[in-house]
């Protein structure tokens, strides 16, 4: 079994989320926030961000990753991990997409 994923954000990083956070109000007591997770570094960085204030922040909300799968096949298992290692609710939601566009693909 590997080690959990131990996540790190800079000071600098929480302190700007927590100010503009203040400023803008951008997330209050009891919202509910659906997170598009693609698994790179922005939307990861935005999951971490979001399990550190739901568990430090001065009121209460929720929060969701969702994973859209196009049907075009693709790794998934390591967002999948993260999440479970870092308790941040996840569900990825497959579609057939691709299969889709390719059977109306236009010739040329």
């Amino acid at each position: 079994m590997t080690a959990p994923i131990t996540p790190t954000i800079s000071k600098k990083i929480l302190n700007i989320v927590g100010r503009t956070n203040a400023r803008y109000k951008l997330i209050q007591e009891g919202d509910r926030i659906l997170l598009g997770l693609s698994g790179g570094k922005d939307s990861m960085l935005l999951a971490t961000i979001l399990a550190y204030m739901k568990k430090h922040a001065p009121f209460s909300f929720d929060f969701k990753a969702v994973t859209i799968d196009y049907g075009r096949g693709g790794e998934y298992e390591y967002i999948i991990k993260y999440c479970e290692q870092n308790n941040i609710p996840y569900e990825r939601i497959r579609t057939d997409i691709y299969k889709i566009l390719e059977e109306h693909k236009r010739e040329g």
